[in-house]
């Protein structure tokens, strides 16, 4: 078994040795430990997928966020989508997965809640359905065999 931090790519070499299929979900969801969303939602998935490339990965799954091309004024995103472009652009098969948002973020909005304040994306417009991390590991196993390439996806 290897031990590594995804952020330091010198602490995952030989990662996916002998691996047909990855699949990241590499993503802050708080900012802690001083990294950035370009460290961990960029740098670190770039550095897995560098790994892959190297042992020939067959397959490369990432999860994104969904609406994507409605939110990369948002940093988060922004880099979210400028590792995804990498990815289509790397020689390997892809899936891009843009869930909509996880149960256990909606823990966030209740604190919020409780403090009289709540920050939404955008205006307060968007609609969330949020999808179990159960749930969208089930649909990610299916999705890999199908051809398609992005699911901007209202799980399940």
């Amino acid at each position: 078994m290897l031990l590594g931090e995804a952020t330091k790519p010198e602490t995952i070499d030989g990662l996916c040795k002998n691996i047909d299929i990855v699949i990241s979900s590499l993503g802050i969801t708080k900012q802690r430990d001083g990294l950035t969303y370009m460290n961990v939602d960029y740098q670190a998935n770039r550095n897995v997928l560098t790994e892959a490339l190297k042992d020939n990965v067959k397959k490369f799954m990432n999860i994104s966020v969904f609406n994507s091309e409605k939110l990369r004024h948002l940093e988060i995103v922004k880099t979210k989508e400028r590792f995804a472009q990498e990815l289509k652009e790397a020689r390997v098969e892809y899936t891009i997965i843009r869930p909509n948002g996880f149960f256990s973020d909606m823990t966030e909005f209740f604190k919020m809640a409780k403090r009289d304040r709540i920050y939404l994306f955008g205006n307060g417009e968007y609609r969330c359905n949020p999808i179990h991390g159960a749930d969208l590991t089930e649909a990610c196993v299916k999705w890999l065999l199908l051809p398609l390439v992005e699911w901007n996806c209202m799980c399940p």
